[in-house]
């Protein structure tokens, strides 16, 4: 009797400690599954990105669509921030013209009367990171034209690039670049900021500002010539309002001179309401009978909010070579002055005003605008700020076109 006793008090023991292995085996796989339920719930709160980075975010800011990777509080101290930043539009629009009563309209292939339905794209992307060493950065643009008549463009219908360039800012102040139509001046540094062809929204017309891109002196802010975009290399200092930069420039800035060698450096002062800017360019000439060209100008800018004015004057000379016997000669002196003025009538609603006059006295035949004032005039409405809609001309009076004019009805498509 005393055995059974014995055996079920062994039973009860053994079921007692089979009991208790189990319920720690329960607490255990408790306590393993709510880690793995925690560790699931921090993987979907931790965004797909490098370490030491935050989720990519999309924003958009005027026109520009912004991309940007931002490092966390807790990233190493040499993590990069990331942007890339892209703009675009579409414009279309109808341009009426008239070439004028120059020399140039005795060929019998000249066209004196047209009108010009046109459209254009335009395309741009930069992208840019912080490093160890600063700020480097890249930007590219690209632009097609299409015309259906040969007023305008010649009915171009390439691809062309808009401007490329590349920099690195060595410290906050001072910026290295290298490429073609930099953000600080859009072609050389001789080409003044106070000039209309300098701040004029233009689709479709014309300008030359004093001495705005030299030496062919008064070409326009529309033109994609090396004359007016050369290959370029650049250091800006800028320091609150102060800016200094200095450039060397592609030879092909001078007529039949691919080989020479420009240089060209500008000066600005600028504040909330008023700023300075002066320029300078020197570039040699390779050319048979050609001397160096050279510009020298000087302008200033006024902000009145909702009005803003501007003035340009400059001196220059152009050494383009012999004019072949019997021409005149192909070198010559020059000077202009222009201003502007517009006017923000609303929101939505600006106005664009400027004049432009060449000093000059050498032959036509040899500079186009000696003699000439041009006068622009622009409208331009915007209910939102993915479209504008403009009504845009210019008058021509003096120089080798004289009596030109051109009128244009532009539509700009902003995505």
């Amino acid at each position: 009797m005393k055995f059974f006793k014995l055996a079920l008090l062994g039973t009860a023991a053994l079921a007692a400690a089979s009991m208790s292995a189990r319920a720690e085996n329960l607490d255990a796989l408790k306590a393993q599954i709510e880690a793995l339920n925690a560790r699931v719930a921090s993987m979907e709160a931790t965004p797909a990105v490098p370490a030491g980075y935050a989720m990519v975010s999309f924003s958009k800011v005027g026109d520009e669509h912004i991309i940007s990777i931002m490092p966390t509080a807790d990233a190493p101290a040499a993590a990069p921030e990331t942007k890339i930043t892209w703009t675009g539009n579409v414009a279309a629009g109808v341009m009426t013209n008239y070439a004028g009563a120059g020399a140039f309209l005795d060929s019998a292939n000249t066209i004196k009367y047209a009108t010009d339905v046109w459209t254009s794209l335009r395309m741009k992307v930069v992208a840019q990171t912080e490093t160890a060493v600063g700020q480097v950065g890249v930007s590219i643009g690209l632009r097609t034209d299409v015309s259906s008549a040969g007023a305008w463009n010649g009915g171009n219908q390439n691809v062309l690039t808009d401007g490329f360039y590349g920099w690195w800012k060595l410290t906050p102040n001072l910026t290295f670049s290298g490429g073609m139509r930099n953000p600080i001046q859009k072609g050389t540094l001789a080409k003044n900021s106070y000039s209309f062809d300098a701040i004029c929204s233009c689709y479709q017309t014309d300008s030359w500002g004093a001495i705005s891109n030299a030496p062919y002196g008064k070409g326009n802010g529309l033109s994609d010539s090396s004359a007016n975009n050369p290959a370029q290399l650049t250091l800006t200092y800028a320091d609150g309002p102060i800016g200094l930069a200095v450039q060397v420039e592609d030879g092909n800035n001078a007529a039949a001179s691919a080989s020479a060698f420009g240089a060209s450096a500008k000066a600005t002062y600028k504040m909330d309401m008023v700023g300075f800017d002066m320029s300078a360019g020197y570039w040699g000439n390779t050319a048979a009978g050609g001397d160096a060209s050279w510009a020298i100008n000087g302008g200033a800018g006024l902000n009145l909010a909702p009005v803003k004015l501007g003035a340009t004057v400059g001196v220059g000379h152009v050494g383009l070579g012999s004019a072949g016997a019997g021409k005149p000669s192909a070198n010559y002196d020059y000077a202009a002055a222009g201003g502007y003025a517009t006017v923000a009538l609303s929101d939505s609603a600006s106005i664009e005003l400027g004049a432009v006059y060449d000093f000059g006295t050498a032959p036509v035949a040899v500079d186009k605008y000696a003699g000439a004032a041009l006068f622009n005039a622009g409208i331009y409405y915007t209910p939102v700020k993915q479209l504008l809609i403009g009504l845009e001309g210019q008058y021509q009076t003096g120089g080798l076109a004289d009596q030109a004019y051109t009128a244009n009805l532009v539509s700009v498509f902003k995505f």
